[in-house]
């Protein structure tokens, strides 16, 4: 299906409610009327595996753990490089599309894990992000009173901040993680915002479907002051988004078929477009740096003839030539691609 990943997102917002059969007993769960969620439980899927499309993941600073979130409203977490999970996390949930997960990141300490998407709203009419301890699954602090519902999360590599990107037209959030407090925030999106991401010196850069692309300085206590706001070369529908390892370069996936873009970081200013020849039907709306910066990746909704999803892959920053790699996950889109410190990569998609 050719569709980009917005499309895929508000999907869910008309599509009818997953159908589920494996039965566990889950609490703080059903909607209620009085402003939180129900302590009544209800029955829910457990079969050790992702029931729905896999919308993100996470992988810690020193990859031992993968996070993956779900529109089946839960958050699960695995042991790197086995594979083997540890944990089911079951965020607050009720009828329908509440307690959809379409974001997860864990702190690069591996001790904490932010997830959200349609979150809250069912009690609040404003959406949260759940905050939890990765060891034990508890909740440990809920971040309300969003505008939107959560479309992105990411930490900053230091681990002092966690930036939220928003639905519609409601930006970003940048929140102080010494006591998860609100620290700065663009509330001036014309669309959805998607992607953002970090580099070292505290940086951040964000996409939106209004066709810009935005770079920000945070100050010591989170606040946003915007350096340059720019209108994506190469495509109409910015996605993700990505800092080379270095800091010099930014990777852009567009909703748009066949286009990613590289850009300078210092201005946004174009750089380079990676050659995108065969990707014709197709988008290439996640980006990943290898972990030395030599290779680029991006995937999507591109496959072969045998509808496997393809991920592309450039040498030489970019510059050189690429190649493209079959994953084992038969059809799906490939939702988010994240790099690993022995210079591979790891993925999710749509396919749970």
């Amino acid at each position: 299906m050719n569709m980009d990943i917005f499309s895929f997102i508000q999907k869910f917002k008309t599509a009818l409610p997953l159908t589920t059969a494996l039965l566990c007993l889950t609490t703080l769960t059903a909607f209620s009327q009085t402003g939180e969620p129900s302590r009544e439980p209800i029955l829910r899927i457990e079969s050790g595996m992702h029931t729905a499309q896999i919308s993100r993941i996470g992988v810690d600073a020193a990859n031992r753990f993968l996070v993956t979130a779900s529109a089946d409203k839960t958050v699960r977490v695995w042991e790197l490089p086995s594979g083997r999970i540890l944990r089911t996390i079951r965020v607050p949930i009720g009828a329908g599309f509440e307690g959809k997960l379409f974001a997860v990141a864990i702190s690069p300490d591996g001790n904490t894990i932010a997830a959200g998407g349609y979150t809250g709203y069912e009690w609040e009419k404003t959406y949260s992000i759940y905050l939890f301890d990765r060891e034990s699954g508890r909740l440990i602090r809920r971040l309300g009173g969003l505008p939107g519902l959560v479309a992105h999360l990411v930490y900053s590599p230091d681990g002092l901040y966690l930036a939220a990107t928003l639905s519609e037209k409601n930006g970003v959030r940048v929140f102080s993680t010494v006591a998860y407090a609100p620290a700065g925030e663009d509330k001036a999106y014309g669309d959805f915002s998607g992607g953002a991401d970090f580099d070292r010196t505290g940086r951040l850069v964000t996409t939106s479907y209004d066709g810009f692309i935005r770079l920000y300085a945070t100050s010591v206590n989170g606040s946003l002051r915007l350096l340059t706001k720019t209108k994506a070369k190469g495509g109409q529908r910015p996605y993700d988004v990505k800092f080379s390892p270095d800091g010099t370069r930014v990777a852009v996936g567009f909703g748009d078929p066949s286009k990613v873009a590289v850009l300078q970081a210092s201005d946004l200013g174009p750089l380079l477009a990676p050659d995108t020849t065969g990707v014709n039907k197709g988008s290439l709306n996640s980006v990943a740096w290898s972990a030395d910066g030599g290779t680029l990746y991006a995937g999507g909704i591109y496959n072969d003839l045998n509808q496997n999803q393809l991920i592309r892959a450039w040498t030489d920053g970019a510059r050189g030539g690429n190649r493209d790699i079959a994953p084992a996950v038969g059809g799906g889109l490939i939702s988010h691609i994240l790099p690993m410190l022995d210079g591979g990569i790891i993925y999710g998609a749509a396919t749970p």
